[in-house]
Formats: structure tokens, sequence, C-alpha cells
């Protein structure tokens, strides 16, 4: 994720999100003490001491990072709110450590690398294989005693078009 200046719109951070651990966005998610669902239940969470004051304004939510750093963000309305969050929370916890599309494009050409193969070896037999017919007539010509004339590089006179 990359945040602009406002004023500038030039690029001021670079936030990778691969990194993010949790996504906090609401006071009352850290200390219910029981978790929605059938058979869930946990204590009050560790982070709800550490997750106090300005954070928790009306459209505000916190990134926490796996090294303990954290980062404040602030929506302009609930709606942009609700967007950021739903966005983030698809988002954070779930990139996986190889990216999808590497994956995509390495076994992309791959595939293709092995049909370049195969074609090369395909034509190198088919060349071999003509070599090999050639050899074969030339021997069976040699082994009948049949010699063929010897091939002419000179052309036919042109034919005579003028009357």
């Amino acid at each position: 994720m990359t945040a602009y200046h406002e004023a500038t719109r030039q690029p001021r951070a670079t936030i990778n999100l691969s990194k993010a651990s949790k996504l906090i966005y609401d006071r009352k998610v850290l200390v219910d003490p029981e978790v929605k669902g059938p058979g869930k239940s946990r204590r009050k969470s560790g982070f709800s001491e550490d997750e106090e004051g300005y954070m928790f304004v009306e459209e505000g939510f916190r990134i926490r990072f796996g090294n303990g750093e954290v980062i404040d963000f602030y929506a302009d309305s609930a709606a942009d709110k609700q967007g950021w969050i739903k966005i983030l929370d698809e988002t954070i916890g779930r990139i996986p450590e190889k990216r999808g599309w590497c994956d995509t494009v390495l076994s992309k050409e791959a595939k293709e690398r092995a049909e370049r193969e195969r074609a090369q070896a395909t034509s190198a037999k088919v060349k071999a294989a003509q070599q090999q017919m050639r050899q074969n007539a030339q021997m069976n010509q040699n082994q009948q005693g049949v010699q063929q004339p010897p091939r002419s590089t000179r052309r036919p006179p042109p034919a005579n078009t003028c009357r």
C-alpha cells in the first residue's frame, strides 16, 4: 500500500501489508469476553490495554505489524472507514509468501521452454532421419551399380522468343 501527500500527490511511504499481523478497528472487539459463533469463546484480549487512546476516535483504525510497529489511520467518514476495513480485513494475514502471479508466470515459462525443447528435438530427429534416408538411397544405388549422371548447374538456353 502506498501513501501519497494530499497536496502534491507525491508518494510518501510504502507499507508492506504482507508483514501486517492484525487490523484493529473496533474497541469492542478487543474487550468483548466472547467471540461470536457457535462453540467459540475467549478471554479478554491482551491488546485491549495497549490499544488505548486516540486511535479509537470515530473513524480511526490501526494496523499492527509482526515486529510490533503500529500505524494509525483515520478516514473522512464512516463509509470510507468501512470501505478500508473491508479491503484490509480481506488482505491482512492472507497474503501468501509466494505470490500466485509469480507461480503462474514461472509455470507458463517452464511450459513454453519444454515445448521449445520438444520442437527442437523433433526437428533434430527429422533432420537426422532425412540424412539417413539420403545415405541409404545413395548406398542402394552404389550397391546396384547404377550411377546417376551428375547434376548440371547450367541453365538451359533461353527459348527463342523472337521470330
